[in-house]
C-alpha cells in the first residue's frame, strides 16, 4: 500500500448508507457495514452514520458483541430556529444517552452533526452563532462517555459568501476559547453534492468555504456526492461533481502551503488525475506537495472525513486508479 494514500485515506469514509440515494433499511445497512469491515479495504472505513432518532433501532439491529462497540456518527433532528434547534438537540441528546445506558452497550456515539436553522444563516450574526455552537456543546458535554464532536452545517451551493464566512467566524470565535480550555473544536459540514445538479456548490464556493475554514483554523467534514476521486461530470444530474481525492488534496494542500481561494479552485476543479502523485513520501498535485506529516495534520485538523451511502464505489474507484495496489 502506498504510505501517503494510507495516510490520506485512513478511517476517512462514514458510512451512511441509510441515506440517498442508497436509502437502505437499518438491517441492510449494519449488514453492509459488517461485511465492509471484514474487507481487507476496512482501514478506509469511519463511522456509522446514524440519526438520533433511530439510535434505539441501530442498538437492536447491531447487538453487543466481542471487541468494541461501534463507532456513531447521530444526526440531530436540527429546527427551523433556534429555540427549535435547542429543544429537538435536547430530545436527541436524551436518545444518545438511551444508546449509552443499555446493558451491554454496543455503540459508543462520539460524533453528532446538526444544521444550523434558516433564520440563524439568514441573520449572518456571527455573535449569535458562536452563542448556538456553545449553547449545543453545553448540551452535548456529558452525553456521551467519551468526548463527542460537534459538526454544524451550514449551506455552500448558492448560499452568500457573507453567510458561510459567518458561521465559520463563529465557529472559529468559539473554537478558540474552547480548545484552549481542552475541548474538541467544532467542525463546519460542509455538503458537496444531492440529488439535483443545483445541490452542487460551485468550485468557487466549496473553494471559498475550505479557504475561510483554514484561515479560521475550523475543521471540515463533508458528505454527499463524494463517490468518486476526481471531479468528473455526472450525466444523470448533468453537471460536474467533486471528487473526494481533489477535496482532500486542497484541504491538505491549503493548510500546508497557505493556499489562497484561486489556488485551492484550481485543485478542486482538475479533472486530470495524472496531476496527482503518490509516492512513500509526499503526495504531490502540480507544483504543490504534501509531506506525509503534512497529509497526517490536514487529516487531524483540516479535512476530518466524507460520509457516503456507499463504501463500495469509492473503494472501487480508488482501485481503478491504481491507488490500493501495494
Amino acid at each position: 500500500m502506498i504510505a501517503t494514500v494510507r495516510t490520506l485515506m485512513a478511517r476517512v469514509i462514514d458510512y451512511a448508507g441509510l441515506f440517498p440515494p442508497a436509502r437502505l433499511p437499518m438491517s441492510m445497512a449494519v449488514a453492509e457495514y459488517r461485511d465492509v469491515q471484514g474487507e481487507s479495504e476496512s482501514w478506509m472505513l469511519g463511522r456509522f452514520v446514524c440519526p438520533a432518532t433511530r439510535l434505539a433501532e441501530l442498538a437492536e439491529a447491531w447487538p453487543a458483541q466481542a471487541g468494541p462497540p461501534l463507532a456513531v456518527v447521530a444526526l440531530g433532528s436540527g429546527g427551523s430556529s433556534v429555540a427549535e434547534l435547542a429543544e429537538r438537540t435536547q430530545e436527541d441528546v436524551a436518545a444518545i444517552r438511551t444508546a449509552h445506558a443499555r446493558p451491554g452497550r454496543s455503540a459508543i456515539v462520539d460524533q453528532f452533526e446538526v444544521r444550523l436553522p434558516g433564520d440563524l444563516l439568514a441573520a449572518g450574526d456571527v455573535d449569535a452563532v458562536r452563542e448556538t455552537v456553545a449553547g449545543l456543546h453545553g448540551m452535548l458535554r456529558h452525553a456521551a462517555p467519551v468526548p463527542m464532536l460537534l459538526a454544524v452545517e451550514a449551506p455552500v451551493a448558492g448560499a452568500p459568501r457573507e453567510s458561510v464566512q459567518a458561521v465559520v467566524d463563529g465557529i472559529a470565535g468559539w473554537n478558540l476559547t474552547a480548545v484552549a480550555a481542552g475541548h474538541l473544536p467544532v467542525c463546519l459540514k460542509v455538503r458537496c453534492g444531492g440529488l439535483a445538479a443545483a445541490a452542487v456548490p460551485a468550485v468557487v464556493e466549496l473553494a471559498g468555504a475550505l479557504t475561510a475554514c483554514r484561515g479560521g483554523a475550523v475543521p471540515i467534514k463533508a458528505t454527499q456526492g463524494l463517490h468518486h476521486p476526481f471531479r468528473r461530470f455526472d450525466h444523470a444530474l448533468g453537471t460536474q461533481t467533486h471528487g473526494f481525492v481533489n477535496l482532500l488534496a486542497a484541504a491538505i494542500l491549503a493548510r500546508a502551503h497557505d493556499l489562497d481561494e484561486a489556488e485551492v479552485a484550481d485543485i478542486l476543479a482538475d479533472q486530470e488525475p495524472s496531476h496527482a502523485s503518490f509516492t512513500a513520501e509526499a503526495l504531490t498535485w502540480g507544483a504543490y506537495r504534501a509531506s506525509l506529516a503534512d497529509i497526517a495534520a490536514g487529516r487531524r485538523h483540516a479535512l476530518l472525513s466524507f460520509g457516503s451511502c456507499s463504501f463500495a464505489e469509492p473503494r472501487d474507484d480508488l482501485a481503478a486508479f491504481g491507488l490500493l495496489e501495494e
